[in-house]
């Protein structure tokens, strides 16, 4: 697994957001060029795991407009609490912590049948209609950030990443997570 670790040995270096974009983009490139790559990638093996849970959603935190154009964020690996750092242009530094609800082993399973037939499992007999199915999935997020409010993350902020790559039709999903969440 050189190659990986090689393709993204300066994963942890600080980044402008307009880097952070120029990043994200020529590493999917590169990763998407690689059918070996591309099939690591979708498994998340080694730093493919940092790149896809921590680098991206900070990627696109970037983008928003909680950070300023002039700030530099950089992810940090490992297991001290906080998964990223964005330094201000004064020089003030704030911690990030990124939590996301995944069901590992489906995804995993799911990217194993991709990599092998090139297409996942078929989800026959799923009933539920898409309002449904947003519902158990906001379930599952709230639970995951209710397990994060009872650690102590003063000081930090904590981004929770909802995923609507399940939920096709955005408009009707975002309208109902305004009923349901605020």
């Amino acid at each position: 697994m050189k190659i990986v670790k090689d393709l993204l040995s300066d994963l942890e270096e600080f980044r402008t957001p307009v880097q952070m974009k120029d990043y994200f983009e020529t590493k999917r490139t590169e990763i998407l060029a690689h059918k070996e790559l591309n099939d690591l990638a979708r498994l998340k093996k080694d730093t493919f795991k940092n790149f896809l849970e921590a680098f991206y959603p900070l990627y696109l935190y970037s983008q928003s407009s909680y950070v300023p154009a002039d700030a530099k964020v950089k992810v940090v690996i490992g297991n001290q609490g906080f998964d990223s750092i964005v330094m201000l242009s004064s020089g003030e530094q704030y911690k990030v912590e990124i939590t996301e609800y995944i069901d590992g082993k489906a995804e995993n399973d799911d990217a194993k049948l991709i990599n092998e037939r090139g297409y996942g499992g078929m989800k026959i007999g799923d009933t539920r209609d898409l309002e449904n199915k947003a519902l158990d999935y906001l379930d599952l997020v709230i639970q995951k950030a209710r397990r994060k409010a009872r650690k102590n993350y003063q000081g930090m902020t904590l981004i929770i990443v909802i995923n609507t790559f399940e939920i096709l039709d955005l408009k009707k999903f975002n309208l109902i997570v305004r009923k349901y969440c605020c």
